[in-house]
C-alpha cells in the first residue's frame, strides 16, 4: 500500500531554499511567510482535503514544537494523521510517551512518531546534547526500545546505558489497537543498523532511481539479518509548472541561492 505524507512548514515558508536558512524564527535565509497558526492550520486542512494520509511536523531549533502543533491541529481535522518528530536528547522516553498517548487518545488514534537522532553539533549543543555521533545512535536505539515497551506493556522496568526506569506506566492508554510504528532515518552505517534493529518505517531522502534501489535493497538485507521487515518512506520536493520547461524554471529558481559543495 502506498501512502502520501506531506510536511508542515513549521519553520516558515518561502519561494526559495537558501544555504543557512534556519527558518522565520531564526531570522535567517529567505523565509518569507511566518509559521502562524492560521497558515499551518490551512496547510493541514488542505492536506486532509487533498487525500494525504499524514502531516509530518519536523523538529529543530528553527521549528515550532512538533508536539504542541499536533495538539492544536487535531481539533481542526478529522482523518489526517500527525507524524511528529522528537529527539531523544531533548525529551525522556516516558515524558514523550505520555505526550504521544495524550494526542493519540484525543485524536482517536491519529498520532505517529518520527524519531530524529540529531542535527548539527552546534544546534544540539544548544539543547545540552554533546554526545558523539555513534553514541547518539546508541541512545536512539535504546530510546526506541523503551518507547515500544511503554506503548505495549502495562509496567516497564529498564536499566540500560542511557535510561533507567522502575515500574513505569503509561496513562492514558493508546487509542491505536496495535503498537505505533516508529519512523526513523539514518544514512550512516550506524544509523542504518539502528533502523534495521528497531525502526518500523525507514525514511530516506529522494535520490536517483538506481541509488534509491541500492539503498532499499541494502536495508532489506539488513532487516532480514535482524529477522525483521519494514516499510519505506521516500521524501521528495515536488516542483510544478504548466509545462515541463516552466517546472524546470521554477526548480532552478528554488535552489538558485544554495551554495555549491566544495
Amino acid at each position: 500500500m502506498v501512502e502520501f505524507i506531506t510536511m508542515a512548514p513549521t519553520s516558515g515558508d518561502g519561494t526559495s531554499i537558501s544555504t543557512g536558512n534556519a527558518g522565520w524564527t531564526m531570522a535567517k535565509g529567505t523565509t518569507q511567510r511566518e509559521p502562524s497558526f492560521s497558515y499551518i492550520k490551512a496547510i493541514a486542512e488542505a492536506a486532509e482535503a487533498g487525500g494525504f494520509t499524514s502531516l509530518l511536523l519536523p523538529t529543530g531549533a528553527g521549528c515550532l514544537d512538533s508536539v504542541a502543533v499536533a495538539a492544536n491541529l487535531i481539533n481542526c481535522t478529522q482523518s489526517l494523521k500527525f507524524l511528529f518528530a522528537v529527539r531523544p536528547g531533548v525529551m525522556s522516553p516516558t515524558t514523550f510517551a505520555k505526550q504521544f498517548a495524550t494526542i493519540d487518545n484525543w485524536s482517536e488514534g491519529r498520532a505517529q512518531v518520527n524519531i530524529v537522532t540529531g542535527g548539527s553539533p552546534k544546534e544540539l549543543a544548544g539543547y545540552g546534547d554533546f554526545l558523539s555521533h555513534d553514541d547518539r545512535y546508541r541512545r536512539t536505539e535504546e530510546y526506541i526500545h523503551v518507547l515500544k515497551r511503554l506503548f505495549s506493556e502495562k509496567e516497564v522496568s529498564h536499566t540500560g546505558e542511557f535510561y533507567e526506569l522502575k515500574k513505569a506506566t503509561l496513562f492514558p492508554a493508546l487509542k491505536q489497537t496495535s503498537s505505533p510504528k516508529i519512523f526513523f532515518g539514518g544514512a550512516s552505517e550506524t544509523g542504518k543498523q539502528v533502523a534495521a534493529n528497531v525502526a518500523d518505517v525507514y525514511m530516506m531522502w529522494g535520490e536517483p532511481l538506481e541509488k534509491a534501489r541500492e539503498r532499499i535493497n541494502d536495508m532489506k538485507a539488513r532487516y532480514a539479518r535482524a529477522g525483521r521487515q519494514a516499510s519505506y518512506s521516500i521524501s521528495f520536493q515536488v516542483v510544478l509548472g504548466k509545462t515541463e520547461a516552466e517546472a524546470w524554471e521554477n526548480a532552478n529558481a528554488l535552489v538558485q541561492h544554495l551554495a555549491r559543495s566544495p
